[in-house]
């Protein structure tokens, strides 16, 4: 649970306040809006910065129930790296075939969700330094399915490919 949070509505209010340099995507798919930020503060010291793209549409909870696209960078500087076998347990639902890829020289991990509320939701991470990094898309993508549980992988690696230092 953060000790403090911020939603903020431009990239350079949430630059002043994050405690390292943000990554920003330069790709995001078309028609997808940047919505806010968020900066969570932690009492260990750590810090999250979410970076939301949603569809037009409504609210972030109607968007997010109600069938609209996100797109979700989330940054958070720690000491901890997060391991493999914790993916699954931080995911919201059922974490289906996780892949290693190589992203921005690192190793990565893809996989996906299958949520009621919110659609398809796949999600890369991977680390850099003492960051962590998470690019998900949620909502009516494409559909993944056992055939092909990577569909939306291209997509979510164009986007962190494109990330890039916040000036």
């Amino acid at each position: 649970m953060p000790v403090q949070w911020l939603e903020l509505t431009e990239l350079t209010e949430a630059r002043e306040v994050a405690t390292f340099p943000l990554l920003v995507p330069a790709f995001v798919p078309e028609g997808i809006p940047l919505h806010m930020i968020r900066v969570s503060d932690y009492a260990d010291d750590t810090q999250n910065v979410r970076i939301l793209y949603l569809e037009p549409g409504g609210t972030l909870y109607e968007i997010v129930h109600g069938g609209k696209k996100m797109v979700d960078v989330q940054l958070t500087m720690t000491e901890i790296p997060v391991p493999l076998d914790s993916i699954a347990r931080m995911s919201y639902g059922n974490v289906l075939d996780i892949r290693e890829v190589q992203v921005r020289g690192q190793v990565g991990y893809t996989y996906w969700s299958r949520s009621v509320s919110a659609g398809n939701w796949a999600t890369l991470t991977w680390r850099e330094g003492a960051l962590d990094i998470r690019v998900s898309v949620i909502g009516p993508w494409p559909q993944p399915h056992e055939y092909n549980p990577h569909g939306l992988d291209e997509t979510l690696l164009r986007i962190a490919e494109s990330l890039q230092t916040l000036e």
